[in-house]
């Protein structure tokens, strides 16, 4: 029960974390509007309102885990998934090559310690 309760507080403080981090990234394009982190299933669910789209758009990050690569930290998933296709495509064959390669992002430094709480059960 306990764990339980400590687990969903730390999900939440890493899911605005996140919300943080991605809004910085997007501000041009939108926002995120929610950030569900699944730290049991290791699975995110985020929110977004995209500027000139009528609906939110629903992406999932499946089997994430933070690896250390040469004294630096990334955030890795193994699938992702988002509701609109063309975004999805756009996703997966243009800014995951680009921006992720091998579904891994560099964790900033100003986030690496909140962040490596998402490895702790």
């Amino acid at each position: 029960m306990l764990k339980d309760i400590l687990t969903f507080g730390k999900d939440k403080a890493v899911s605005f974390l996140i919300l943080t981090f991605i809004n910085e990234k997007i501000k041009e394009y939108g926002e995120v509007k929610e950030v569900k982190l699944d730290s049991k299933n290791k699975n995110i669910y985020i929110q977004l309102y995209l500027k000139g789209e009528s609906e939110n758009v629903l992406m999932c990050l499946r089997g994430y885990e933070i690896i250390c690569l040469d004294k630096e930290y990334f955030f890795y998933f193994k699938d992702i998934s988002v509701s609109k296709l063309w975004i999805d495509k756009l996703i997966k064959n243009v800014i995951i090559p680009k921006y992720a390669l091998g579904n891994k992002v560099l964790i900033p430094k100003k986030y690496e310690k909140i962040i490596l709480l998402l490895n702790k059960g």
